[in-house]
């Protein structure tokens, strides 16, 4: 029921603030994509050596 208010607040802030915000929380989530991937393969290389 506050869904407007909260999307009204979201409008008022400068796009610029919103964008560059958006850029660091992707990086971030690439960053942790490539550590859970690299944890995946070594989890799955571990297994397969162990047999």
């Amino acid at each position: 029921m506050h869904r407007h208010a909260k999307s009204a607040s979201i409008t008022g802030h400068s796009l610029k603030q919103v964008a560059s915000i958006l850029v660091k929380y992707q990086a971030r989530t690439r960053e942790l994509n490539v550590v859970a991937t690299k944890k995946m393969e070594e989890t799955w290389i571990a297994k397969l050596a162990m047999g």
